[in-house]
C-alpha cells in the first residue's frame, strides 16, 4: 500500500491497508504485535487525506504498543513522531512539540550521545 500511497494513489493504499488490517484481526489477538502495527500502516494511509482517521489509528496503535512493550520503547517513539506530524499539519504545534519531545525522551534512554534518530527529533522540533 505505500508503493501506491508514493504514487498518488491513496484511496487505493487505504483499501489495501484496510484489507490487511481485517485479515490480521481474523487471525490474531487483539493485542498482537501486528495489530498494533496494522493501526499504524492504516495511520500513514489516511495521513494526507484525513488526518482524523490517521490520529484515530495512530493513537490506536500507541495503545497497543505500550501495553506491549511500556512506555519507553522504540515503537511508542516511532507513533509519537507519526503522531506528531499529523499534530503539525492541523496546526497544534503543542501537542505536535509534546509528542516529539516523548519521542526524544525515549531515544535519549535508548541511545547513549550522538544518533540518527535524535537529529530527526531535534530537526522536527526545529521546524
Amino acid at each position: 500500500s505505500q508503493a501506491l500511497k508514493s504514487s498518488g494513489k491513496d484511496h487505493e493504499a487505504q483499501e489495501l491497508a484496510m484489507m490487511a488490517f481485517d485479515i490480521r484481526k481474523e487471525k490474531l489477538d487483539d493485542n498482537h504485535e501486528l495489530i498494533a502495527a496494522s493501526y499504524n500502516n492504516l495511520g500513514l494511509a489516511f495521513a494526507n487525506s484525513d488526518n482524523e482517521r490517521a490520529l484515530d489509528n495512530y493513537e490506536n496503535a500507541k495503545e497497543r504498543y505500550i501495553k506491549l512493550f511500556g512506555n519507553d520503547h522504540e515503537r511508542v517513539a516511532i507513533i509519537n513522531t507519526n503522531l506528531a506530524f499529523i499534530y503539525r499539519e492541523e496546526k497544534l504545534f503543542g501537542d505536535a512539540i509534546n509528542s516529539l519531545e516523548e519521542a526524544l525522551k525515549i531515544y535519549q534512554k535508548q541511545f547513549a550521545g550522538s544518533h540518527p534518530l535524535k537529529a530527526f527529533i531535534y530537526f522536527n522540533l526545529g521546524k
